[in-house]
Order: C-alpha cells, then structure tokens, then sequence
C-alpha cells in the first residue's frame, strides 16, 4: 500500500507531480535496542494499511471520509507536505495506491478531493 500527495499553490494553478509518502530510515546497529523514529514510521504506515483495509470493507452507501483513520491519514499527508515547506494555504489531494512489486503497476483505491492545509490543521493539531 502507498500514499501518494501531491499540493497546488490554489485552485487555478497546476498541482505538483505525485510523491509518494513512505517512511524509510537508514539501518544502524543502535536500531537494535532504541529506535523511536523508525518505531514512528512504522505506525504511521500502519495507519494507510488500516485505511486500505477500512476501505476494502466499506459497507454499501458509507462515505470514505467518515472513517476515523481516513482523517488520520489526511492529518499524516498534511504534515508530510507542511515539513517540506509547503505554505499552509496550499491545497493537498491524496491517493491510496495498491503497488503490485511483481507487475510494476499501481492500482488507485482511493482518489481524494483537494483539501486546504489550512483546513486539515483547523480539524486537529497538524502543525
């Protein structure tokens, strides 16, 4: 499962190009008895997998965004974009990606609409 954001500066100007969101951190031996960050990644990978899930098992007429985990992933995307220096008056749209590694293709799940930064930090403590 991949998340993939991409931002535009507003709505009439051309968005960025699609970047995927995936912790990876660099191996180190100290990794083997304290290892916070990667601990962190790793929980917030979790949370698109939930999403994934979540959404394989949506029951007929419930809406993707009345998932709780789908405003923690959005709440995740808005912080990637915001620690990269995007101005929170930006717009973010996401989408969720099954990544099949032996056919070298992606098939989207989820395509979600474009959402102020501003908004998404309104709606938790995204900062």
């Amino acid at each position: 499962i991949g998340l993939m954001v991409r931002h535009r500066a507003n709505p009439d100007s051309p968005p960025a190009n699609w970047q995927q969101v995936y912790p990876r951190h660099p191996r180190h031996w100290t990794h083997l008895f304290h290892n916070p960050g990667v601990n962190l990644s790793l929980t917030l990978q979790n949370l698109v997998d939930h999403l994934a899930n979540d959404i394989a098992n949506l029951p007929d007429g419930k809406a993707v965004d009345e998932l709780p985990v789908y405003t923690l992933v959005q709440r995740y995307a808005a912080q990637h974009l915001l620690t990269q220096g995007v101005p929170t008056d930006a717009q973010l749209q996401m989408q969720l990606h099954l990544i099949h590694p032996l056919r070298q293709q992606t098939e989207v799940v989820l395509n979600a609409p474009w959402l102020t930064l501003r908004d998404i930090a309104a709606s938790g403590d995204v900062k």
